[in-house]
Parts: structure tokens; C-alpha cells; sequence
């Protein structure tokens, strides 16, 4: 029933959606939206993020030009953050979602800023807006340097050589793109420390254009759903394989069993609880590893994959860990850690 809701719901998207459709074969298409099911952001449904009483959170404008976005400023009350964090949006825009998330990342001491790629006022309240803004917004030539603003805005209030990232859905597109490109493009005048994608697409905003042997130098964290691209998936480890050959970077990559593309957005019908708070955990102490605020003892080199069964040989989450010259206590201990705190779930 379910995957005849999402194939009914992406043919009447697409059907009413002629824009999305500009250059892009429907069958190429299909797939994709009938993946996004019901992941909304819950946005739809009225969700409101709960009241952050020990952060002071704000809108700010930034442009490109005479493009102008409005993205979500938040940072810790009575003390001046240690470090930054860039939260990137999924396929609705810019919502309740993803400042819910900033300001919990100014809990943390973070600066954390929720960008805006679509432009002031420019917010989607159904798919067939989602789907054409997404789209519209996807050229290279466009998303780069309004990413790249964004993290021009958040080098103002955090450390320039302390700044991560994490974003959702087309977000995590985001992510990558900053972890291909260091120093460049989406990632012009800084370089950050780590990222992490929640269900996120993988796909380089330009055609062909992806990581080179050994220039990935952010750590790269994945968490991906059991029911998204598992191709894609393949395809973007491969890519990671390759980019941090020979560097120090390291990377995770976590599979949730029995979730559904946009698990982590409370308001959405697909909302998955527990592997929600577990794989924010695991993103935390990623992120603090990669910021160097957790002691590590260097040894040799070593790539590390942990698997955890369940209940059954159906019910496999898997957390692999690679470092090209790290540690393997760090190595292993950032697997287990994970495995520990996100990646081993069950439905009973």
C-alpha cells in the first residue's frame, strides 16, 4: 500500500509539475519523487519546532547579487561559540525543520546557520512546488555561490577553521558538494572539518564534475534510509573511496532498516523516532572527533567496517569507517561508537 501511494503520488506530481520537467526525461524523474513518499518536513501537516529557551535564533539576510535569501541564525545565550555549523535544507525549502535543528546545534555551542538556497519568501507547501523550485535551483552555476554565501555569513560569528555541515534530503546534496570541492565553488573561501547527509541525494550539481583520488578532505558522515537509491548510494562510497585515497580524511556511511526517505523530520508521516535522536548522536560525536575535541592514539593505518545483526539476517545496519593514515582506536572507536548509538535498530 504504501509503495502504490508513493508511484500514485509521483505520477500526479509530475503530471501537474511541467517545469520539473524542463530537460529532464519523466522516467528519470519518477523514481526520485515516488521516493520522497511523505517527507515533507512537516510542512503540511502545521508541525512547529519546539520552543529553544537557552539560544537566541534570528533570521538574516544575504544575497548573491541582487538574489536575496534569508536564511536562520542561532547561537548559544552568554557565551561566544567555539564553532560552526551550516544546516542545509531539504526539497520544501527552508522551514521549521531545519531551524529546530540549528538552534539545537546552538545548545551545543555552535553557531549554527540554516541557509537559504531559494530565496527570500520563496517556501514550498506541496510537492509539485518542491519538486520545480528544486529543480530550478539545481544548476551549478546558481547553487554554488548561494551556498557559498551562506557560509560566508556563518565565518562571521564561528572560527573559520571550526565549521561543519549537515543537511537533509537535497541538503545532503549540499553536503557533498562542499566535501567534493573543497576551498571552491559551493565551498569558496573555507574548507570544513566534517559533514553529514540525512537521506540525502548524491548527484554533483554539475554532470560528471565529482571528487578526484585523494581530494576529499572533509571527514564525510552518511546516514541513509532503507528505502532510498541504494545505487546511489554504491556510487557516492565509491566516489568517497576514491577522493580521500592518500589523505587523512575519514568517512562513516550508516544504514537504517525499514525507514522511509525523510525519517528524521518530525512532522512528517515517515518519522522514525529512535534512529532519528540515535543518528543525531552519532552525527555529534562525529563532528567532535573531526573538530578535534576528542583525544585520539595514532597508530597504524586501518579501514575499519563494523556490521551489527539483529534479530535476523534481514535486520543489518552497517557503519564502515575509513582512514587512510588515522588510528585504530579512532577508526574503530568511531564505528563502534556509531554502530553503538545509531545504527543497530529493529522493528518488532
Amino acid at each position: 500500500a504504501w509503495l502504490k501511494f508513493q508511484l500514485v503520488a509521483a505520477v500526479f506530481l509530475l503530471a501537474f509539475s511541467p517545469k520539473a520537467m524542463r530537460g529532464r526525461p519523466l522516467l528519470l524523474l519518477l523514481p526520485y519523487a515516488a521516493g520522497h513518499g511523505t517527507a515533507d518536513a512537516g510542512v503540511m501537516s502545521g508541525w512547529h519546532r519546539p520552543t529553544a529557551h537557552v539560544v537566541e535564533a534570528m533570521a538574516v539576510e544575504y544575497s548573491v547579487g541582487d538574489f536575496v535569501m534569508e536564511g536562520w541564525l542561532a547561537k548559544p545565550i552568554g557565551m561566544a561559540p567555539t564553532k560552526g555549523v551550516l544546516v542545509a535544507h531539504q526539497w520544501m525549502g527552508l522551514g521549521e525543520y531545519e531551524k529546530m535543528r540549528a538552534e539545537e546545534m546552538a545548545k551545543q555551542g555552535y553557531a549554527a546557520l540554516a541557509l537559504d538556497v531559494y530565496g527570500k519568501g520563496n517556501r514550498c507547501s506541496d510537492f509539485q512546488c518542491a519538486m520545480g523550485t528544486m529543480q530550478t535551483s539545481s544548476e551549478a552555476s546558481l547553487i554554488r555561490p548561494r551556498i557559498a554565501a551562506a557560509l560566508a555569513v556563518l565565518k562571521h560569528h564561528a572560527p573559520e577553521d571550526k565549521l561543519v555541515g549537515m543537511g537533509y534530503c537535497f541538503g545532503g546534496r549540499m553536503m557533498m558538494e562542499l566535501a567534493r570541492f573543497p576551498g571552491k565553488g559551493a565551498s569558496e573561501g573555507a574548507t570544513l572539518q566534517a559533514v553529514a547527509s540525512f537521506h540525502g541525494s548524491y548527484s554533483p550539481f554539475a554532470d560528471g564534475e565529482t571528487a578526484a583520488a585523494g581530494t576529499i578532505v572533509t571527514d564525510v558522515q552518511i546516514h541513509h534510509a532503507s528505502g532510498d537509491d541504494h545505487a546511489g548510494l554504491r556510487t557516492i562510497e565509491d566516489e568517497i573511496i576514491l577522493g580521500v585515497n592518500g589523505t587523512e580524511t575519514v568517512w562513516e556511511s550508516a544504514h537504517y532498516w525499514e525507514t522511509a526517505h525523510g525519517w528524521t523530520e518530525p512532522g512528517a508521516a515517515v518519522y522514525s523516532e529512535r534512529e532519528a535522536i540515535e543518528s543525531h548522536a552519532a552525527m555529534m560525536a562525529f563532528f567532535s572527533h573531526s573538530l578535534g575535541e576528542v583525544p585520539t592514539c595514532p597508530t597504524q593505518t586501518t579501514t575499519t567496517t563494523t556490521t551489527v545483526a539483529g534479530a535476523d539476517s534481514n535486520t543489518t545496519a552497517s557503519t564502515t569507517a575509513n582512514s587512510t593514515t588515522g588510528d585504530t582506536a579512532s577508526s574503530a572507536g568511531r564505528a563502534v561508537a556509531g554502530v553503538a548509538a545509531l545504527a543497530l535498530v529493529w522493528r518488532m
